[in-house]
């Protein structure tokens, strides 16, 4: 009797040393195609969450390809207490990261399948083809400390098969660049514009002609609103833009077209995105 109760506490003892994990789930990278723009969004989802508070994911890319310019979260974590990214630390610069994290923490289980969180990339000069994203999950644990199990399905992100935002939602507006003059000189970067815009129909637009520091800030803005767009080709020049940015690190100019500045409504689904190391 005695060697069965050793035995039973021993396989006890055993027992308790071994994790504890919740049932499994999936988390996935939906492949995406870069914009003509230079842009690409990679969405990080989630299937089968059986009830999660804490969690941590790497997407690991290509840094010769793409640059990450910034991440939001999705609707599964709308609600969450906190939610981070290494791209957040202004100490970083973007241009020489190959890997992006997404963090979250919540007091109690977050449930329901869909979307974890949205990254944002420009794409690095002229590529074609594929690159993979990879998807790597640190830390996932439910509000009692339970890790759970969780699989990871990597993503793709493709080159030149875009139309880059003519595909829009008020029915075929194409965007584009006809001339520009933006320059960087060290820490300085400044210049101007003239966009070609082709339109269906009589419009009126807003254009929001901006640049973004390499951790991702806003540094300069300028606004064109109210412009009036005639059916067929229009040429819109942009004023002079001017900022100072980290001189060892990457920025980024994007041009954003939208209904209005009151309405917010993009009339494009991608801002032209150009990179300047």
């Amino acid at each position: 009797m005695k060697k069965i109760i050793g035995i039973i506490t021993t396989l006890a003892l055993i027992l308790s040393c071994v994790p504890v994990f919740a049932e499994g789930c999936a988390i996935s990278a939906d492949s995406s195609t870069a914009t003509e723009n230079g842009t690409a969004v990679v969405t990080l989802k989630i299937e089968n969450n059986p009830g999660m508070a804490i969690g941590k994911v790497k997407l690991n890319f290509d840094k010769t390809k793409l640059m990450p310019v910034g991440a939001s979260k999705g609707d599964v974590l709308q609600n969450a207490y906190s939610f981070t990214s290494n791209l957040d630390d202004e100490s970083i610069d973007a241009a020489e990261l190959d890997f992006v994290t997404i963090t979250w923490m919540n007091m109690a289980d977050i449930t329901g399948d869909g979307t974890l969180a949205t990254v944002e990339f420009a794409v690095v000069g002229e590529q074609t083809g594929d690159t993979d994203i990879g998807v790597e999950v640190s830390e996932l644990a439910n509000a009692m400390q339970t890790d759970i199990s969780a699989s990871s399905v990597n993503g793709k992100v493709s080159f030149g098969g875009s139309d880059g935002g003519g595909d829009t939602d008020n029915g075929g507006i194409e965007l584009g660049i006809s001339s520009s003059t933006v320059t960087r000189n060290g820490s300085n970067i400044s210049g101007s514009m003239d966009l070609s815009v082709y339109s269906p129909e009589e419009e009126t637009a807003a254009f929001i002609f901006a640049i973004f520091d390499g951790t991702g800030r806003l540094t300069a803005v300028k606004v064109k609103d109210k412009v009036h767009l005639n059916v067929g080709a229009n040429t819109v020049p942009l004023d002079e833009i001017r900022a100072t940015v980290s001189a060892d690190k990457a920025c980024a100019v994007k041009v954003y077209m939208w209904g209005s500045i009151d309405g917010m409504r993009p009339l494009t689904n991608e801002p032209i995105t150009q990179i300047y190391m």
